[in-house]
């Protein structure tokens, strides 16, 4: 078999993962069919935009669920540099897709709350908040579920959902209070009101979360330099290693999900032998890799130095 088609098998605590997300989808596919539902029955907007965003997460949940699938069986090694940008290219669309449908909703819960629309009915709030209810149960025991299986070499598509879980048991809860007080709520106008706050809160909630994930991937997906804390930190350590005549010309960064890439730059015009080259490049390395945590090296010879 070449290498690209060769696959690994996957470790008893990625399966549980995978397993985990899974039943997570097929519960949230059930949850949004039927949030849409009463969503559109009832005239509820907390319901019909928390059912939006659900619709257009799910894509992204099933997606992310393909792609850890990949990676736990290494379908995708034939990245040389790693997947870490396949990895917070999942962040970037999970938060996106956040701030777009955030945007949307309190646009229209604003234009409602000004309008002459009528409140949604008191059984229509009563079964918003019943499915919402088993919503926050479903979000609750899969968040529960895991967290049981995190553990310290996750990929960062399965932190993406653990995180998209939690901004969904936050949301759920929240959605559940006002849905109560809309649903007991005697006066139109309270229910109305309390109906659109809800709404709006949904709306914020995804807003500040979609810019949080957004903000996190984009350094990654641009190439950007490691911080500058970082940066001094690395070549603290990789000068502190040198023990040979040698200079260390350049330095270079970039953020690359899981693995910073570090590239440090010698010159070793006075070192007198390859081994001595060697032994240096060798110190360097296993400084940097020992102090340094999730780190990719790798240590080049200026050629216009050796070549003097």
């Amino acid at each position: 078999m070449t290498e690209e088609t060769t696959t690994r098998e996957p470790t008893a605590t990625e399966r549980a993962q995978e397993r985990t997300v899974i039943y997570a989808s097929a519960a949230d596919t059930l949850i949004t069919i039927s949030q849409l539902i009463v969503g559109l029955t009832s005239g509820s907007l907390a319901m019909l935009g928390d059912s939006v965003r659900a619709t257009i997460m799910l894509s992204v949940e099933y997606t992310a669920l393909w792609l850890m699938r990949s990676i736990h069986r290494d379908k995708l090694r034939r990245y040389q540099f790693g997947i870490g940008k396949l990895e917070q290219f999942i962040w970037l669309t999970i938060g996106l897709a956040l701030i777009l449908i955030g945007f949307w909703l309190i646009n229209t819960a604003v234009i409602r709350l000004f309008s002459s629309d009528v409140a949604p009915s008191p059984l229509g709030l009563a079964f918003a908040a019943i499915v919402n209810g088993i919503n926050v149960l479903v979000n609750s025991f899969t968040l529960f579920a895991m967290y049981r299986t995190r553990h310290s070499g996750e990929s960062e598509v399965f932190k993406a959902q653990a995180k998209s879980r939690f901004i969904k048991v936050i949301n759920s809860s929240a959605l559940q209070i006002t849905f109560t007080i809309a649903a007991l709520a005697t006066d139109p106008v309270i229910a109305l009101t309390t109906d659109t706050i809800g709404a709006t809160f949904v709306s914020l909630f995804m807003i500040y979360n979609g810019v949080r994930m957004t903000a996190k991937s984009f350094p990654h997906l641009l190439d950007a330099p490691v911080p500058s804390q970082r940066y001094k930190r690395i070549t603290e350590v990789a000068k502190n290693a040198i023990q040979h005549p040698t200079e260390i010309l350049n330095i270079r960064t970039r953020q690359s999900g899981r693995s910073d890439h570090v590239e440090v730059t010698i010159t070793a015009s006075n070192l007198h032998s390859v081994e001595q080259l060697k032994e240096q490049i060798s110190l360097i390395s296993e400084a940097v890799k020992k102090e340094i945590e999730d780190i990719d090296l790798a240590i080049t010879v200026s050629t216009e130095i050796v070549s003097k």
